[in-house]
C-alpha cells in the first residue's frame, strides 16, 4: 500500500508540476489569452528600398544647408532638423539629428509613415566660390515604420555617397547600396 501511495503522490506532484510549467510557459510566451498572437513581419527588400527613397525625397540625406525646420512631409507630419553648422575655408560641417514626427508619404507606389530619430553628420566641400562640390556624410539611428496595416522598427547605419544621391550600409537588417538619380 505504501508503494501505491507513493505512486499517487508522484502522480499528483507531476500534475502540479505540469500545471505550474504550463502557467509559466503561458506567462512567458503571452500565449494564454483569448487574443491570437500576431507575428509582425519585417520589411521586404523592396519596401526597404521604398523607405530609403522616401528618406531621400524628404531630404534626410542632404539637409541642403537651409534652415527650414520643421519640414512638412508630403502626406502629413514633419521632419525636424536640429543641426549645428561650422564653417571652414573649404568646407561646411553639419552635426545633429533629424526627428521624424508621423512623417507620411509615398515612395515606389507604397505609403509609409515614419517616426523616430536619425543622427546626421555631413561635410560639404566647397570650391573657391563657396559652391558645394562634394559631400561626405553618415546617417544612423532607429525609425518606427507603418505601411499597409503593418508596423515595426528598424535600424539604419548609412554612408552618404557624393553628391548625396546614393547611400550604402545597412537598413532594417539588410545590406543596401542605392542610388536615387
Amino acid at each position: 500500500m505504501t508503494s501505491s501511495r507513493a505512486g499517487s503522490n508522484a502522480s499528483t506532484w507531476w500534475r502540479s508540476l505540469s500545471k505550474a510549467g504550463l502557467v509559466a510557459l503561458c506567462l512567458a510566451a503571452g500565449a494564454c489569452s483569448d487574443d491570437p498572437i500576431t507575428v509582425q513581419e519585417g520589411l521586404t527588400e523592396a519596401e526597404v528600398e521604398g523607405v530609403l527613397r522616401f528618406l531621400y525625397e524628404v531630404e534626410a540625406f542632404d539637409p541642403a544647408l537651409d534652415d527650414v525646420t520643421p519640414r512638412p512631409c508630403p502626406d502629413g507630419g514633419s521632419v525636424v532638423f536640429d543641426v549645428t553648422r561650422s564653417l571652414e575655408a573649404t568646407a561646411v560641417a553639419e552635426e545633429g539629428s533629424e526627428n521624424f514626427r508621423d512623417c507620411a508619404g509615398r515612395a515606389s507606389g507604397q505609403a509609409f509613415t515614419l517616426q523616430g530619430r536619425l543622427d546626421l553628420s555631413v561635410l560639404y566641400y566647397l570650391d573657391e566660390f563657396g559652391r558645394i562640390i562634394d559631400v561626405d556624410g553618415s546617417l544612423s539611428g532607429g525609425l518606427d515604420w507603418a505601411t499597409e496595416g503593418r508596423t515595426g522598427s528598424c535600424r539604419l547605419d548609412l554612408i552618404v555617397i557624393p553628391p548625396a544621391s546614393s547611400v550604402s550600409g545597412t537598413a532594417c537588417g539588410l545590406a543596401v547600396s542605392q542610388s536615387f538619380d
